[in-house]
């Protein structure tokens, strides 16, 4: 996850799609990390990720 990591923050998204793919990886990495879920910033982070998707259908 190092490497997708690295180029999601320094890869501009071009897109809608590129900022779901963005939040996805950050979510993700959440759990990797032993972040919980409730604990901001990662509620409004999720919330955003769906609205996202919702919108864009991904």
């Amino acid at each position: 996850m190092d490497a997708l990591t690295a180029r999601a923050e320094h890869v501009p998204a071009r897109s809608l799609r590129g900022i779901v793919v963005k939040l996805t990886v950050a979510v993700a990495l959440r759990e990797t990390y032993g972040a919980e879920e409730t604990e901001f910033p990662w509620p409004i982070l999720g919330a955003a990720l769906k609205d996202l998707q919702t919108m864009t259908g991904a």
